[in-house]
């Protein structure tokens, strides 16, 4: 027999439990016992939570603690007793860490007379019930109560009471058990506890039985098969219940590695039966076991299954390719320890081919696909399955390698040179051997020195399954005005692409001032000419409006399209076009500032042909007195002058030859401008004109009147072109407008005008 405690006092638990207990829970340091001499006492600790600690103090400042061989210790579900034999004299002390409790209650006390279990007996263990035999002594004639106990451990951390009952000390008690209900188990504990009360105390012992085995008759069936995969990629575990014995209500799984326990959960119906865990690296053996319960509580014997790891010592071990991108077709792994062992493969779920595996060695199988989904699988001898899923991508073409500008036989005298392109993303660039960094769209930009004379310039593409693309050119160092291949190159050719946009708005706005400047020149027909320069203005200065316009809009759509989600996506596929791109644009906001620069000069030009336009010319100096001699000229009155001029127009009709307007037509447009006007001013006009005008004045009016008259005569063919058109039209508008002649030459112009068209003359217009 063993007995977890012998406790030679009597405890009084029930007092302990009520209202002697004293509370103690802010020291950690309290007096628990004065011994007057030395003697037993019993300390008991009541609590709601079991992580406290407390030692205790001797009279004389040691320090003990339930290790010491002096205190006995007895556990219950609340309440821990310390007995300390033969405590020495004096105070004692008790010192303590409550934990998580919120307090701990304490109680001491002196023992009666002891009880003791004196042989505990387990026999006849049978498929139904087993015998329980046990004896106790006591210093004085007793009766006392007892309980039995079934655990699964020596400690009875967890006990179910199968028993209970009352006996007298000395007596032998013997119980018969049912274990109907009782689950089959390799490793069982039967617990006897006594106790009787002596006065104001109770006096208890306790003891445990050797380890047993049970086996019920009645038991319920385990459970037949399930599954259990390993998956040796992602180093998990997998179980899965199925064909559950009939009256099953619950089952429990637990998976260990390494004998440590990394999953214990209970499973019904509500969450099914599926469970997961994950191992870690080092594993090496991985153990499920899987008992099922029915409604009675009973429990079935553990169904078990195991697997090494790759890790493990022993067995078979398989070495299977990373998960990427590859340059053939061919699938292939290697293993060691196999034994006659079947292994399946899997290509894009199709039909599985299977190989058998002996010994050391590799195998393969050959892909279908480009993308490929491959599932290689096993089964150990404990019906565990192996899997392993990879995904292997086939790629053996080289990957794309463009290079935006072709340099490739040029000249330059650059000391360094920019080569652009693109690659596939995610591959490797090398440019004569260098390492280049590539955007996440496979675009690089690479700033290459140049040494004199030619440079052998190799750029590499490698993809991540090896496949290699590369790319070679030469680079002539040299003198600037070298062409090679029709390219042109060097410092001239630069700064002609670099300014030709300047140049060519500086040559435009130099020809619109220049064209100007000529057609506005000279002091012939000024006033035609300036009418004709003022319109190559306005269309000068609207064309280049419109086009700057349209420039300007075309450059802002073009601008606002680079940030569109559409445009990202050109740049990433098609690099090249994107760049073509960007040149464009930059190409018309050139355009649009050229433009605008010819329209601005081309207003400000407009401007000052409109000032110039606008000065008055100076008046022609009077013609020269005809060589011919002339009768006397004689003064004349206003009625003489308006047949004069009459007579004057009607003779430039003829030689113009056209028909003269009907007399009565004539007569009265001349009879009504002479009539129209007041009398008192049409003699006192002449009259003041003629006498106030000097004598000499007068004379060579008249004389050039006739004179004129006299060479328009002589010279109407050559006239008639140029007066017929003024004549004929001033006639047919003569009833609606009021008309003046030139004295000087005699032509007929508006009223309101302040100077005659064809000789200048100015104010001297009746």
């Amino acid at each position: 027999m063993k007995k977890i405690s012998k406790i030679f006092a009597c405890i009084l638990i029930l007092f302990i439990m009520l209202t002697g207990c004293v509370a103690f829970a802010e020291n950690s340091e309290a007096d628990i016992q004065y011994n007057d001499k030395q003697q037993t006492f019993v300390v008991a600790v009541t609590f709601e939570k079991n992580d406290f600690k407390v030692s205790f103090i001797t009279p004389d400042g040691r320090t003990i603690d339930e290790n010491d061989g002096s205190i006995s210790l007895f556990k219950g579900e609340k309440v821990y007793m310390y007995t300390i034999t033969n405590a020495a004299e004096g105070q004692w002390k008790i010192s303590y860490d409550k934990g998580s409790n919120e307090y701990l209650g304490l109680k001491t006390y002196y023992p009666g007379e002891p009880i003791n279990i004196t042989k505990l007996d387990v026999s006849n263990i049978t498929g139904s019930s087993i015998d329980v035999t046990f004896t106790t002594s006591c210093a004085k004639e007793t009766g006392f109560d007892y309980k039995i106990y079934l655990g699964t451990d020596v400690l009875m951390n967890s006990k179910v009471e199968l028993n209970s009952g009352r006996a007298n000390s000395g007596e032998i008690v013997t119980k018969t058990i049912s274990m109907e209900k009782i689950n089959s188990y390799d490793k069982y504990y039967i617990a006897v506890e006594v106790s009787y009360k002596d006065g104001s105390t109770v006096c208890y012992d306790m003891a445990t039985s050797k380890e047993f085995k049970f086996t019920n008759d009645n038991t319920i069936e385990p459970i037949s098969d399930y599954y259990v995969e390993n998956d040796t990629k992602n180093q998990t575990v997998s179980v899965e219940l199925k064909d559950l014995p009939y009256g099953t209500k619950q089952a429990n799984i637990i998976i260990t590695e390494d004998g440590k326990e990394i999953y214990n959960e209970m499973h019904d119906s509500n969450i099914g039966y599926k469970a997961m865990a994950g191992y870690s690296d080092d594993a090496k053996n991985i153990k499920v076991s899987v008992t099922v319960k029915n409604s009675d509580g009973r429990v079935s014997a553990a169904r078990e299954k195991s697997f090494t790891t790759y890790k493990a010592d022993s067995g078979l071990k398989i070495v299977f390719p990373e998960d990427g991108i590859y340059r053939n077709y061919r699938y292939e792994f290697s293993y060691t320890g196999a034994k006659d062992q079947e292994v399946s493969f899997f290509i894009n779920k199709g039909e599985a081919k299977n190989v058998k595996l002996n010994g050391d060695g590799s195998q393969y199988t050959m892909l279908t696909e480009v993308e490929n989904s491959v599932t290689v699988s096993y089964v150990n001898e404990d019906g565990v399955v192996y899997v392993h899923n990879s995904i292997i991508v086939v790629d053996d073409i080289p990957p794309a390698l463009t290079i935006f500008e072709n340099l490739d036989g040029i000249t330059t005298e650059k000391d360094k040179i920019t080569l652009t392109g693109k690659t596939e993303s995610g591959a490797t660039l090398l440019i004569n051997e260098q390492p280049v960094e590539l955007k996440k769209s496979g675009t690089f930009s690479y700033e290459l020195s140049l040494k004199d004379g030619i440079n052998e310039v190799t750029v590499s593409a490698k993809d991540m399954a090896g496949n290699i693309s590369s790319y070679a050119i030469k680079i002539n160092k040299g003198n600037a005005a070298d062409s090679v291949g029709g390219v042109v190159t060097g410092k001239t050719a630069n700064k002609i692409l670099k300014y030709a946009p300047l140049v060519i708005a500086l040559f435009g706005s130099l020809y619109g001032i220049i064209v100007m400047v000529v057609v506005g020149s000279g002091k012939k027909n000024q006033l035609k000419k300036s009418v004709i320069v003022r319109k190559f203005m306005i269309i000068t200065s609207v064309f280049s409006g419109i086009s700057a316009v349209a420039a300007g809009v075309w450059y802002l759509l073009r601008k606002n399209y680079e940030g569109s989600d559409k445009f990202i996506k050109m740049a990433d596929d098609m690099p090249k076009n994107a760049y073509d791109y960007l040149q464009t644009t930059k190409t018309v906001l050139i355009v649009f500032i050229v433009f605008a620069a010819i329209m601005l000069l081309a207003v400000v030009a407009a401007v000052i042909a409109n000032m110039v336009s606008k000065k008055v010319p100076k008046p022609p100096k009077p013609p020269k007195p005809s060589t011919k001699k002339h009768e006397p000229v004689q003064q004349i009155d206003a009625a003489k002058a308006a047949e004069l001029r009459k007579a004057y127009q009607e003779k430039l009709a003829r030689e113009a030859g056209e028909k003269a307007e009907p007399e009565a037509e004539v007569k009265t447009e001349s009879e009504a401008e002479v009539k129209a006007e007041p009398e008192a001013e049409v003699k006192a006009a002449p009259e003041a004109e003629v006498k106030a005008a000097p004598e000499d004045e007068l004379r060579t009016e008249t004389i050039a009147l006739t004179s004129l008259t006299e060479d328009i005569s002589d010279n109407a063919s050559e006239e008639a072109d140029s007066l017929s058109d003024n004549v004929i039209n001033e006639t047919k508008a003569a009833d609606t407008t009021k008309f003046k002649f030139c004295t000087n030459c005699g032509n007929k112009i508006k009223a309101d005008a302040a100077f005659c068209g064809k000789c200048g003359t100015k104010q001297i217009i009746k």
